[in-house]
């Protein structure tokens, strides 16, 4: 299958605080494909969450990857890119897209 798995994780040291991210881009077989972080400065624990899940659709897209299953430990950040109605409330918070 043609299918990656995407696993990301944000983290701050404090809400707000200094805060970071990353995601891992693996084959469904588990092989590793690429990673990237990025230091995302002062911002809340929610908010950090989001901006790594962002990570992952830019890591796809240049590698021409159409087909991204996300995992992240963030239940509440689960919801919010899930939920239609929050979605749509703050599309620019959560606009994603993948592929080129």
């Amino acid at each position: 299958s043609d299918c990656f798995v995407l696993n990301i994780d944000g983290a701050s040291k404090g809400s707000p605080g200094q805060a970071g991210g990353g995601g891992v881009i693996r084959s469904n077989r588990g092989e590793f494909i690429k990673a990237s972080s990025s230091r995302f400065y002062i911002c809340c624990a929610f908010k950090v969450e989001v901006k790594a899940v962002k990570i992952g659709p830019k890591m796809a897209g240049d590698l021409s990857i159409t087909k991204l299953e996300v995992q992240m430990d963030n239940k509440a950040c689960i919801f919010a890119l899930t939920d239609p109605r929050i979605k749509e409330a703050n599309a620019s918070i959560f606009s994603i897209n993948v592929g080129n």
